[in-house]
């Protein structure tokens, strides 16, 4: 259970007080392993934790990749926050350049911010990466598969990556929550600090729960956010997602512009489903971790489902489904080919053998297929093809019968009762942990509030302003019930409309010394990549507005887009500002339909680029890029 984040396709060739580590510190400080994160100087190391934590003295060990961003502020405050990352197997580490301005720029001003990849995950040794998985998804793209057939495919990969990892010596009964639990107390008593605030979104809120009930001294504080208690079974997540999905659909049809622009929404996703599941469409995709090859991918009706349960995490996508869902039933695919590409480039952030090793100790020994059949017997039919899978479906027994790892205590199936204060939140939109998820974990927190989120999906702290100012809020006092008025004004989602007119509004940015106009409301992000930053202000993940300054001359620049274009770029159009003569190109580029600007000023080369739909890219060329072109100026 992870969140999606934006990706950009970039087309360019004080004092703080710092704890004291223990004497013989298990933490050895080391370089840090992920791209640098702008205006953060993070200390990074290892943790070399037992690997059995109820026979430590075995001798064997691992060892946790940490990074320890201080507090910015003048007058940080001694407790620092821990993130738990969800998953189970998610990567805190290996994305944080793209994810450090969402999720942790807030805490970071008050408090030192600790993340940490889990045991078996990420940059931590070993981790239990699966790449038979990678392999076989880019194998079968442009398959057209049953369910069955695809689960036993899948099942196939699973054996030669847990025989792999086992003939490499792991023992997969090791990997837990109540190890990683364990873990987590040893990294607070390692890093020196007195108290803690742990920090969960999804799988992580499980992990978190499982400290405050085994390790719960040091822990001053617990957010736990798109919540998912040991007490709910994974196998609710189809019903899950059904409910969010029930949520879009009315969601839409509350809204008089929705409703007039995408009637009858639910019958069209559903037709559409069933039409791409009699005749696949073909789609291009890129493939960015391979330098933006281009692949041929199949779309069925269980894959269009599966992509819109993706996009239903994020509240940057939700506001376009009801737009992709029509555009798919009039044959334009381009969200759910965007969609593709995304989730090729997260697909190696997930190590599926953590997931599995914690999914086959923590769930499957308290369920069996017949319950799993039984709990989601009244879903559309569209829907059933999750209920076979090898995530949150009956295949997943046998998948554990090849992971074979030791069926957890039955407490890890029990509420958690807990004192400790704790923050609890859901996303209105979330398709995997439903809010319902969150008030069971609360009704056994005596000291918990809990505050249901509008408008987003997974992760609700990252995603809404009015979340992160409650987070915050608790921070600074946890005993006291934070203010949660804002909840009653946050807006419903602002769906996307085509042809509506855009409200610009200015802005200014430091971090790239420029000012200029953007459309209100895109999600503004700072992401560096290749030693430049690069301002994005997003509508969606196929509707983006990217400002760079590239440190060559234009017409250099120009030769590598040439390049990248297949040798020609169509006549530019030509836009003289105060500022410098822009040439504008429009064409598809790696897939996508784009337009950008580009201009030398003083010898760098500025470059203004749209992404969008190619229904919209004209549309949007005119309302959003030419207007940022036009009032485009270097700061002084």
């Amino acid at each position: 259970m992870r969140k999606i984040f934006l990706l950009l396709t970039v087309l360019v060739l004080g004092m703080t007080l710092t704890p004291t580590l223990a004497q013989d510190s298990p933490f050895e400080p080391t370089e840090c392993w992920f791209n640098s994160v702008p205006g953060q100087s993070p200390e990074c190391g290892w943790l070399t934790v037992p690997a059995d934590h109820n026979n430590p003295d075995n001798g064997e060990t691992y060892r946790l990749a940490v990074a320890v961003f201080r507090a910015n502020g003048d007058n940080p405050a001694p407790d620092p926050v821990i993130y738990l990352e969800g998953g189970p197997g998610g990567s805190a580490l290996e994305f944080i350049d793209f994810t450090f301005e969402q999720l942790f720029a807030p805490f970071v001003e008050e408090r030192d911010v600790i993340v940490f990849d889990q045991r078996g995950v990420g940059f931590s040794e070993p981790a239990l990466d699966c790449p038979e998985i990678s392999q076989l998804t880019y194998d079968t793209l442009n398959d057209d598969l049953t369910a069955d057939t695809l689960n036993q495919m899948t099942l196939d990969a699973y054996q030669q990556c847990h025989d792999r990892l086992t003939e490499e010596g792991i023992d997969l009964s090791l990997f837990n929550s109540a190890q990683n639990a364990a873990d987590v107390a040893m990294l607070r008593e390692a890093l020196g600090y007195d108290e803690v605030n742990l920090y969960g979104i999804s799988y992580g809120t499980r992990l978190a729960l499982t400290v405050m009930r085994d390790y719960p001294e040091g822990v001053r504080s617990v957010i736990l956010d798109s919540v998912y208690p040991p007490q709910e079974t994974l196998f609710g997540a189809t019903v899950n997602f059904n409910r969010a999905l029930q949520t879009l659909f009315a969601g839409c049809e509350a809204d008089e512009t929705c409703n007039s622009a995408f009637p009858d929404l639910e019958t069209v996703f559903y037709e559409t489903v069933a039409a791409l599941n009699e005749a696949p469409a073909s789609l291009d995709v890129v493939d960015i971790v391979n330098l933006g090859d281009v692949l041929p991918a199949l779309l069925n009706g269980d894959s269009l489902v599966g992509l819109t349960f993706q996009a239903l995490y994020s509240a940057d996508l939700i506001p376009s489904l009801p737009k992709a869902i029509y555009d798919a039933s009039n044959g334009d695919f381009s969200f759910f080919s965007t969609m593709i590409t995304l989730l090729l480039f997260q697909q190696d952030v997930i190590s599926n053998g953590m997931y599995n090793a914690v999914e086959c100790a923590e769930e499957v020994p308290f369920s069996t297929p017949e319950d799993v059949i039984s709990i989601n017997a009244d879903l559309p039919e569209a829907l059933q093809s999750l209920v076979q899978s090898t995530s949150f479906g009956t295949a997943t027994f046998a998948l554990c019968s090849i992971w074979s790892v030791t069926p957890a205590d039955a407490v890890e199936n029990e509420p958690v009762t807990s004192d400790i204060p704790t923050l609890v939140m859901a996303g209105e939109y979330d398709p995997i942990t439903a809010p319902s998820w969150a008030e069971t974990a609360a009704a056994s927190l005596s000291n918990s509030t809990y505050f249901l989120i509008p408008a987003v999906g997974h992760g609700a702290i990252p995603a809404s302003e009015c979340a992160s100012s409650i987070a915050l809020a608790f921070l600074d006092d946890p005993n006291a019930s934070p203010d949660g008025s804002c909840v009653l004004s946050a807006p419903s989602v602002d769906f996307v409309i085509p042809g509506e007119a855009l409200t610009l509004v200015e802005f200014t940015n430091e971090d790239i010394g420029i000012s200029g106009v953007v459309p209100d409301g895109w999600q503004e992000s700072t992401q560096s990549t290749g030693g430049l930053t690069i301002l994005v202000f997003a509508r969606s993940n196929d509707t983006v507005l990217a400002f760079l300054i590239v440190p060559i001359d234009a017409a250099t620049f120009l030769q590598s887009m040439t390049m990248q274009a297949g040798g020609q770029l169509p006549d530019p159009m030509v836009i003289e500002t105060d500022a410098a003569t822009w040439s504008v190109y429009q064409m598809e580029l790696l897939g996508q339909a784009t337009a950008f600007g580009v201009a030398e000023i003083d010898g760098l080369t500025y470059v203004v680029q749209l992404t969008a739909t190619p229904s919209e890219i004209d549309d949007l060329t005119t309302q959003a890029l030419i207007p940022a072109i036009e009032a485009l100026q270097p700061l002084e």
